[in-house]
């Protein structure tokens, strides 16, 4: 049995925000690399920002695997939220309406004393994606 070696994470060249947010009006360059042992379908992106320092810090790269239902979304997990502005890397909580309907997401930043929590509203929310590894050092 032939075990597949091929690239299964895609490393974009947007960079995810831990801080504040950004446009993304610039263009992405994607490419794609393997590291053994790490299976599934991807994405990776590069840290710039302190607002989830000590936890990841600016330069740190974070990967991250496509939530495929809102549902599975874990209260103070860390998540890459991404809106057509901006990504952001930070914990997340879900903002339920009267009728327990989730309206918004709560952003925390772990650089509590720099960093206030902000809301997202979840028509904005393109993408969620949560952080399975961090990579430092690179």
């Amino acid at each position: 049995m032939a075990i597949s070696i091929a690239p299964n994470i895609l490393l974009t060249s947007i960079a995810a925000f831990s801080g504040n947010t950004v446009s993304l009006n610039v263009v992405e360059k994607k490419e794609r690399f393997r590291i053994p042992g790490i299976t599934g379908t991807l994405v990776a992106f590069n840290i710039n920002g302190n607002s989830m320092y000590p936890t990841i810090k600016p330069g740190d790269m974070v990967i991250c695997s496509l939530l495929e239902n809102l549902k599975e979304l874990k209260e103070n997990e860390i998540y890459a939220i991404v809106t057509e502005q901006s990504v952001w890397v930070k914990r997340v909580q879900h903002k339920a309406n009267d009728y327990g309907q989730w309206t918004h997401l709560q952003l925390i930043s772990d650089n509590h004393e720099e960093y206030d929590p902000f809301l997202v509203n979840i028509k904005d929310v393109k993408k969620i994606l949560r952080v399975k590894l961090k990579l430092t050092g690179l």
